[in-house]
Formats: structure tokens, sequence, C-alpha cells
């Protein structure tokens, strides 16, 4: 019975079933106490991982339960393990999975933590595709899969997990990723679509009014993406990122002279010297492209400096600069910066027509 409960994802239901099943035995007839089992049931998620590593080891050694009575406790202790960034948890889950080869909870969990601890996409997928196909609707597992699809290029297939999805629940947030995955492949009326069918579900959602802003300037849409940048600014009038592409969008849109004066008068409230005001000095004639990329010390600041660096070629009129400067992100920006990568190819685009 427990088995069949920890079947699917409703961990806190499992753990009421687990509680209110076992505990009501007497301790004494134990070797695992009470308080080993409520450790590794972790109702409430109560107790540290070291913690209920102890509950449910003391569980699974106690030889009170065995074969699919085990599950709850393999697959808690994992989870356990997982917190820590510990590969113990594969072996975990690993076990439930070998008892109950359909077990949805320790197939999922295993997969995420190939993709997000150990940087395995492939067994990830391995993972969520035997998930998947003992149940279609498992959305976590979708999700998970259309990200790492997405990642590896398959757009398509993204796409479809993301769709799949939306058919057991509307989300904004998996709008959010098929919008992301419809940016990725180019197709950047239909990720608008999606940011607006999330913003209808969580109006004003300043994430969603990024990224529609980021499609719409993909698009050469410089007044919306303007208009959206605008919105992004009242949330956060020190957000650096957001006045330089605002000053971006407004400069494309053929109000340069406007643009820089409105970013100067901003600059005094951007957060500073933090990353990117060295781009914001850059475009105000304060700085050099060498202190720019210079002051982008994290992977991420590193993509995101190559994307202002070359818009600042681009209005200054280096179309080869510009388009070198793109191009140098395949060497120095990780690939799962999709968003990033995007930018680029949709400027290189333009500048080969």
């Amino acid at each position: 019975m427990l088995a069949g409960v920890f079947r699917h994802r409703g961990a806190l239901a499992f753990a009421t079933a687990v509680a209110s099943s076992l505990l009501v035995h007497d301790a004494a007839a134990w070797p695992a106490t009470q308080q080993d089992v409520a450790w590794c049931v972790n109702t409430g998620n109560a107790y540290p991982p070291d913690m209920r590593i102890a509950g449910c080891t003391a569980v699974i050694e106690s030889g009170q339960w065995s074969g699919h009575q085990l599950i709850w406790a393999y697959v808690n202790r994992g989870l356990a393990h997982a917190a820590k960034g510990d590969p113990r948890a594969l072996a975990d889950f690993s076990e439930a999975i070998r008892i109950e080869p359909q077990q949805l909870r320790a197939l999922f969990e295993r997969g995420r933590f190939y993709a997000g601890v150990i940087d395995d996409p492939d067994r990830a997928l391995q993972d969520f595709d035997a998930a998947i196909a003992a149940d279609p609707r498992f959305i976590d597992a979708l999700i998970y899969r259309g990200g790492i699809r997405r990642r590896n290029g398959d757009y398509d297939g993204a796409i479809r997990d993301f769709t799949a999805s939306l058919a057991v629940t509307d989300d904004a947030r998996i709008h959010l990723a098929r919008g992301g995955a419809y940016r990725a492949k180019g197709d950047y009326a239909h990720a608008v679509e999606d940011y607006e069918e999330a913003l209808t579900l969580v109006p004003g959602r300043i994430a969603l009014v990024e990224a529609r802003a980021e499609a719409n300037f993909s698009m050469a849409r410089y007044e919306a993406a303007a208009a959206d940048f605008s919105r992004v600014l009242d949330f956060d009038a020190g957000s650096g990122a957001a006045a330089l592409w605002l000053y971006l969008s407004r400069a494309r849109a053929g109000e340069e002279a406007a643009a820089a004066a409105d970013l100067a008068a901003r600059a005094p409230k951007l957060r500073q010297p933090e990353w990117p005001f060295a781009a914001v000095a850059l475009v105000l004639g304060r700085g050099s492209e060498e202190a720019t990329l210079a002051a982008a010390t994290r992977p991420n600041e590193r993509c995101e400096a190559r994307i202002f660096v070359g818009e600042w070629h681009l209005l200054r009129g280096d179309a080869a600069a510009a388009s070198q400067t793109f191009k140098s992100m395949d060497a120095d920006c990780p690939k799962f910066f999709i968003d990033y990568h995007e930018l680029a190819a949709a400027e290189r685009k333009r500048l080969e027509r």
C-alpha cells in the first residue's frame, strides 16, 4: 500500500500515510524508533538532511520492512543526500527503482540529480523518458525533459513537452518555459504569445514583462520592447540591465539622443559599481570595451557583456566589430545560457541580410 501511495509525486500525502500506518506500531517492537521514522518521513520538511539520513538508515537497517515497503525510505534518504549534493542519492533512487521499475518519484529525482548535480543530461533524459512512459501526464518530468531538450537544441521536442504540460495545467511558468523554447527556435511571435498568455494568468509579473521585452527586441519591435523595459524600471529603478535595454531599445527605434539623455539621468540611481554598471559607463562614453569585458566576472555576466558590447558597436556603425563580438560568445558564453545566445543569433542574422 505504501509503495502505491508513493508511486506519484504526492510526498505530503505519502508522509501522512506513512505516519498513520507505521507509527501506530509499538516502538518497543522495532529496532527503529518512532523518532527515526519521523525523521525519515520528514513531514513538512521539518528536519535537516543529516537527521533525515540517520532516520532513514535506521528504518532501512531495522529489518522491520522489506521490498516494496522500503521504497519510501530509500527515496526519502535519496532526497536527503540530494539536498547535500551527495552522489549517494543515486544509489538510493536506483534501489527504489530496482524494487519497482516504474517508481515515478525515484525516476524523476534520479533524473533531476543527473541533470542538476552530475551534469549528465543524457542519463537524465533516460529517467524522464521512463517516468513519462509510465505516466504521460507527469508534469514535473515533462517540464524537466523540455528544459533539457531546449538546452540540447531540440526546440521542437521542448515545445511538445511544454505543450503536453499545459494540457494538464495552465500555468504561467510553463508558458514562460515554452516561450523560451520558441525564442530559442527563432519563433518570436509564438514566444510573445506565450508571455502574454502568462501575463493574463499572473498580471504584472515583472519576469514575464522582461521576457516579453527581450523577445520584442529580438523581433526588432523596439518600441514595444522599450515600453516593457520601462515597466521593469518602474518596479526596480536600480536595475542597470533594464536601464541599458531601455536605452538600446529606444536608440534602435531612432531616439538615440533622447535615450542617452534618459540613461544619463537614471545612472546615479543604478546599483553601482556592480555589474552591469561598467556597460552603462561604456555607452555613456565614460568607459571602454576592455574595462566592460573585464568587469564581467561570472559566466552569465560574460555572456551579457558581449551582448552589450556588440550592441554598442552596432550603434556606432561598426557592423564588423559587432558581428565579431556576437560570434565570440560561442567560445566564452556557456551554451546553457540560451537566451543570450538567442539574442546574439538574432543580431547576427540581421547583420547578414
